[in-house]
């Protein structure tokens, strides 16, 4: 008997209702509405046309085309069903981090070794803090199991001259926390970072204290504005609701990793688990729950994207420092690194506005062109910024303290009224 697809009422078995009714595609995957209108009309007569292979071909030479037309990024996953297979587009897309920026929860990050794990999980935390930093509850960033030493190599890395501002406020609100004991709530936005499971979390006797209370607050992060972020290697010791967090992106997985996924995802996702094996270093597959994202006109409920994270360089730089490997051993950094990327000392700009300070670039090089521009927005930001003294950052970067006096007077240096 062929399943009929006409309707949802028609479908056979809970794997092709969530393949043709729940898994779907949304505008937040993509950059341009052209791009979604096209891909999920492509998408949709891909799955009414199945049986007719002339129309199926001209369809695949239409999204071939629209790729190359449109700039989408994009492939398309054959899922078999019942008695068929699915055609579904998977697209490359940021719309997961839409998601988790639009209200506090989880997000369960799976995969092997050096795929990219924490790359992501840290980029996650960059994002929401650039995302929660101007609201009102402000933002706090909590590691808990830092095995790599990523927080250490974070602080020290914005005591270098050349840290770029943003890394440096970045870290003054990241805190490391030797034990898995949940942070009291301060008002503040909390982005807590799992980055590797401990034993006394990951063991069966765990269950009964630190697992048991990161479960449960793991239930209301949204009630307590906490993101929870879990960092796991090994998917098999993960309790259940953390396996039903409604974010889950899955790196690499091969071997025994696969069949631990396997055993916890739903029979419908495992096609895409499955296509994990086939990612490079630091790229993933994200599943995710739309249901914080509704329209008027339809309901939205689960999507899937190929995610690549994009950090900055400097986060890149911070994460190899921490794991203190070698670059040829950093496969899941070196992936992701802009090799074109360069790392400006500077902002570009005519004048510089910062919270800390306003420096005019372009009238100093019109009125002291022998003065070293660069080196006086490092001792600014040494100054004002990472609160080194005056003498020491003018010392660091070469620059007098006549200098930096004489263009404060001027008014080509200027610091923000004190209330």
């Amino acid at each position: 008997m062929t399943a009929d697809l006409s309707g949802s009422q028609g479908h056979y078995g809970f794997e092709e209702h969530w393949l043709y009714d729940q898994r779907m595609l949304w505008p937040g995957q993509f950059t341009y509405k052209e791009q979604y209108d096209l891909a999920h009309n492509i998408e949709e007569k891909l799955l009414e046309f199945y049986d007719k292979p002339i129309l199926r071909r001209f369809l695949l030479d239409r999204l071939e085309f629209a790729k190359f037309q449109l700039g989408m990024e994009m492939e398309l996953l054959g899922v078999q069903g019942y008695d068929r297979t699915y055609d579904l587009i998977l697209p490359q897309s940021t719309g997961v981090m839409s998601i988790i920026k639009q209200d506090p929860t989880t997000v369960a990050i799976f995969g092997d070794r050096k795929s990219g794990k924490t790359v992501t999980s840290w980029n996650i935390a960059w994002e929401l803090y650039n995302s929660l930093k101007e609201t009102k509850e402000g933002v706090e960033v909590h590691v808990f199991g830092d095995a790599d030493a990523i927080t250490k190599a974070l602080k020290e890395y914005t005591k270098r001259v050349d840290a770029p501002v943003e890394a440096v406020r970045f870290a003054n609100v990241v805190e490391e926390h030797r034990d898995y004991e949940m942070p009291e709530t301060t008002g503040r936005n909390q982005v807590l970072i799992y980055n590797e499971v401990g034993e006394s979390t990951s063991s069966k006797r765990g269950l009964a204290t630190e697992n048991l209370e990161i479960v449960l607050r793991s239930l209301r992060v949204r009630h307590e504005r906490r993101w929870m972020i879990h960092n796991i290697i090994r998917p098999q010791t993960v309790d259940i609701t953390l396996r039903e967090a409604p974010i889950k992106i899955i790196h690499h997985c091969t071997q025994d990793n696969m069949a631990s996924i396997e055993n916890m995802v739903r029979d419908p996702w495992k096609p895409f688990a499955w296509r994990t094996s086939g990612l490079r270093p630091g790229q993933a597959v994200a599943i995710y729950s739309l249901l914080g994202y509704q329209v008027p006109e339809k309901i939205y409920t689960t999507a899937v994207d190929l995610y690549f994270p994009k950090p900055p360089l400097w986060l890149l730089d911070v994460i190899q420092a921490g794991k203190g490997m070698e670059i040829e051993h950093a496969n899941e950094i070196e992936f992701m690194r802009n090799r074109e990327g360069k790392q400006n000392k500077m902002p570009k700009g005519d004048v510089i506005r910062d919270q800390a300070f306003t420096l005019y670039v372009k009238s100093i090089r019109d009125n002291y062109p022998r003065i070293n521009v660069e080196n006086v927005y490092h001792v600014l930001v040494d100054w004002q910024v990472r609160h080194i003294t005056k003498t020491e950052a003018c010392a660091k970067n070469h620059i007098s303290i006549t200098t930096i006096t004489d263009l404060i007077d001027e008014g080509f240096v200027q610091f923000p009224q004190s209330s």
